[in-house]
């Protein structure tokens, strides 16, 4: 089910990186923020599948 992979990509960024409520730094902030956590959470979801390996 695609929903069940979306919402992983949340839990992990909620519990894994602490990222549980906004702070109120502007939109554009908020937005690299999330973009960054999300590109952190994929790159921890691609290691622990093995697709992807640390140099």
């Amino acid at each position: 089910m695609v929903r069940a992979k979306v919402e992983y990509a949340f839990l992990l960024i909620k519990r894994t990186f602490g990222y549980r409520k906004t702070v109120y730094r502007g939109i554009a902030k908020n937005l690299h923020r999330l973009h960054v956590l999300f590109f952190s959470a994929n790159l921890l979801m691609c290691a622990r599948s093995g697709g992807w390996r640390p140099v």
